[in-house]
């Protein structure tokens, strides 16, 4: 059965800043089933709902500053809701000492309680510093067990850049990874999907496995530009078997 594939937005913020619902035709017409929002530029929900529609293209989750899920959570979900998304991404915090860690979990709690209650789930989405030491595992594991309402969003690029293998994380953390982040790199660079140095094979095969919702692609820094970097991305990534 085949994974959904979308595209973190983020990767076409050169478009999508100056033409926000433009760049959803061209996301479609290169074969994408969905996106997952990085902001949506003042656009009303009905107008961009219409627009999804048009395009046939779903919604498997948004990028949401941790800000905003603390001082705007209700604000955050009737908007999704009226585009028809029910998972919420935090996409980083600050993670520089306990203190900031801690007030992280407050935040991950109080707002996975209040998602959950409205049908939608709370995603945390990882970068290297998650992968630190802290307590009895990392600073990511100990999310994930300070609430168990939360769902990882593993980047698997940067998971394997802080030396933490992508497949056996997943299967830690199993009925809780719905939505995967597919990112490659080649040494330091980051590049489309297939051509770096990624376990992406094994990964497709755990996402089959785990049966997971969604999978994501994004390239932070696309090259030679973002259209070109994300329509080798997916075709890489389907033929891979997703």
């Amino acid at each position: 059965m085949s994974i959904p594939v979308s595209i973190e937005l983020y990767s076409l913020r050169e478009l999508t800043k100056t033409d926000f619902l433009g760049t959803l035709d061209k996301v479609a017409q290169m074969g994408y089933d969905g996106v997952e929002f990085a902001g949506f530029f003042d656009t009303d929900a009905s107008v961009l709902k219409a627009k999804l529609d048009s395009l046939g293209l779903i919604v498997t989750s948004s990028h949401t500053p941790i800000k905003q899920v603390d001082e705007n959570l209700d604000e955050v979900i009737a908007y999704n809701k009226a585009i028809g998304n029910s998972n919420i991404v935090i996409p980083s915090a600050d993670l520089s000492d306990e203190a900031n860690i801690e007030n992280t979990v407050r935040i991950i709690r109080k707002a996975a309680s209040v998602l959950t209650e409205q049908g939608m789930k709370l995603f945390y989405h990882n970068h290297k510093e998650e992968f630190v030491p802290y307590k009895d595992g990392y600073i990511m594991d100990y999310f994930m067990e300070s609430e168990p309402k939360l769902y990882l969003q593993l980047d698997i690029c940067w998971a394997t850049k802080a030396g933490v293998a992508p497949t056996p994380y997943l299967e830690k953390y199993a009925g809780r990874t719905d939505l995967c982040h597919f990112k490659d790199i080649k040494v330091e660079t980051l590049t489309s999907i297939g051509t770096g140095e990624i376990d992406i094979a094994s990964v497709v095969a755990e996402a089959h496995k785990l049966g997971m919702s969604a999978v994501v692609i994004e390239n932070d820094r696309p090259q030679p530009d973002p259209l070109t970097d994300a329509k080798l991305s997916i075709d890489n990534l389907r033929k891979m078997g997703i």
